[in-house]
């Protein structure tokens, strides 16, 4: 039975590298692909690793030793960061990884120094160890190395969590797959951590390798690259299709829709509702009384635009106000971006620059200059 469970992981993890090719070369070639690649990249290479050391491929000689030193196996302090920056370009087609959050990734030493470890020994270094000894204190390193790599990956589901629901626009494409997703990973950050609860208890670590090993988890990794690459592939019909004929969704009569429309205008103009950082469709829909669902369908249809786009116009309208008043020119862009409603720098930074074609900076100093 655990000769089968051995090979559920590594045909996942195969699968894994295959939907990782496909994703990365899906056209139109978008950020949110090419991270989701690596994501299931990096849920893959694990999978191969365990099963290799299962059949005893790094058997120890020179050559397996360099195949398991030269590759990053275990990479887990990558993925927290990758899955948020996917769901950020899966929510915003903009959305682009700046120099500075390059910096999410930094944490990833701990999982290229076990690596380096063993690169330096078989160049000589590290004389003082025999083989098993390396081998040995790697073991305890990772163990303890997995503690960091838990709290990474759910510091970052969490913030992909809060991220997805400030944005709560249903009319984006593909945005039912990212909620099924963000739970996915939900899932999975709970059973690891149940996992290593005992994992990391003495009394239970050396039953728990010996009986089940890293099945538990490894199991649901590889649950998890099917369920990607069929839910990255997979396009549900818009349309029903009732005894051969395409049936289009029930629409609202015109009239509501431009009901609704000057309802939303006046709650933006006259009520200011986009100062509120936590402005979500539900939100939206308990202040003005309406149904989300119609707002969103007047938003997109009536208005043409995300509910988004809707409500950070206002805001960079705002801004764009506030900059000339002589209060706000002693305010920081940030301060000033959070006293409009924006609760994130950077979804300004992004909001801005598509609306207006510039950068908050540029607009700042050619409205200076007009002043001037």
């Amino acid at each position: 039975m655990t000769a089968f469970f051995y090979l559920l992981v590594i045909l996942g993890s195969l699968q894994g590298l295959v939907t990782m090719v496909l994703l990365y070369t899906k056209k139109p070639k978008q950020l949110s692909n090419k991270l989701l690649a690596l994501i299931v990249l990096f849920i893959a290479l694990p999978g191969i690793h365990l099963y290799g050391h299962y059949i005893h491929l790094f058997s120890g000689s020179l050559a397996t030793d360099i195949f398991h030193a030269v590759i990053p196996w275990v990479s887990v302090m990558a993925l927290g960061p990758l899955f948020y920056f996917h769901v950020c370009a899966s929510l915003d087609t903009s959305f682009r990884i700046r120099r500075k959050q390059y910096a999410h990734f930094l944490p990833l030493i701990i999982d290229l120094f076990p690596k380096l470890m063993e690169i330096v020994f078989l160049f000589g270094g590290l004389s003082f160890w025999t083989r098993q000894e390396l081998s040995q204190n790697l073991d305890i390193y990772n163990k303890y190395a997995d503690i960091p790599r838990w709290l990474s990956l759910a510091y970052y589901v969490y913030l992909s969590h809060k991220h997805f629901k400030q944005i709560q626009d249903i009319t984006i494409p593909g945005y039912q797959r990212i909620h099924r997703f963000l739970s996915a990973m939900k899932i999975f950050a709970v059973i690891w951590f149940l996992y290593l609860i005992p994992y990391l208890v003495p009394a239970s670590n050396a039953v728990l390798r010996n009986t089940v090993g890293w099945l538990p988890v490894y199991i649901p990794m590889s649950a998890l690259i099917y369920w990607t690459g069929i839910a990255a592939f997979y396009k549900p019909a818009d349309t029903a299709t009732v005894a051969g004929k395409k049936m289009e969704p029930a629409a609202y009569p015109p009239g509501l829709l431009q009901q609704t429309a000057e309802r939303l205008i006046l709650g933006m103009e006259s009520e200011h509702l986009y100062l509120d950082p936590d402005l979500d469709l539900g939100r939206l829909s308990e202040r003005i009384q309406v149904p989300p669902k119609l707002i969103s369908a007047t938003v997109n249809q009536q208005m043409d635009k995300s509910f988004n786009q809707f409500v950070n116009e206002y805001r960079v309208a705002a801004f764009k106000r506030k900059v000339l008043e002589p209060e706000g020119r002693n305010m920081t862009i940030t301060g000033l971006a959070a006293s409009c409603g924006f609760s994130s720098p950077a979804t300004f930074q992004r909001s801005f620059k598509q609306i207006t074609q510039l950068t908050p900076t540029e607009f700042m100093r050619s409205a200076s200059q007009s002043v001037a």
